[in-house]
């Protein structure tokens, strides 16, 4: 069986709603990163899953690239919100938000055609995140010409 791991993390800055909404996250040690400009839509719950929904397209792609194969997926990120509602212990009530969450469970489950055996999803504090972050943070930077805020931790 092929292990595959995504760790992500999303973020609106300077402030929430209407920043500029970022999404990074790894995916078995090859990180990818986006920004989107500022839109009153943009919060960090989006953000969020906008990085979670990216990574699980990519893991897709590998699967597609290894017919027969059998795969595990574990997710792993920082968003307790996100990663409560796609294991669906905690209720998803605002429209946008069910559309994502959906979305991903929507990806996950088309992923047992290509072999998906088992997935999970977990909860990590902020400070196993920091790779995911760090790109989030690079991206932003990058973009916008100012380093974004530190969170508290």
């Amino acid at each position: 069986m092929i292990e595959l791991a995504i760790e992500f993390d999303g973020s609106c800055e300077p402030r929430t709603p209407s920043g500029w909404m970022t999404w990074a996250y790894i995916l078995n040690g090859v990180g990818k990163a986006g920004i989107v400009i500022p839109n009153p839509a943009n919060t960090n719950n989006v953000a969020e899953y906008m990085a979670v929904g990216f990574a699980i397209r990519d893991a897709i792609a590998l699967m597609r690239d290894k017919p027969g194969e059998k795969f595990s997926l574990i997710i792993r990120g920082d968003s307790q919100l996100v990663v409560n509602q796609i294991n669906r212990s905690w209720q998803c009530s605002k429209e946008h938000l069910v559309k994502l969450r959906d979305r991903c469970l929507e990806l996950l489950n088309s992923a047992k055609m290509l072999g998906l055996e088992k997935w999970t999803i977990e909860w990590i504090p902020r400070e196993q995140n920091e790779k995911a972050d760090a790109l989030g943070r690079e991206i932003y930077l990058r973009t916008t010409g100012h380093k974004m805020p530190e969170r508290a931790r």
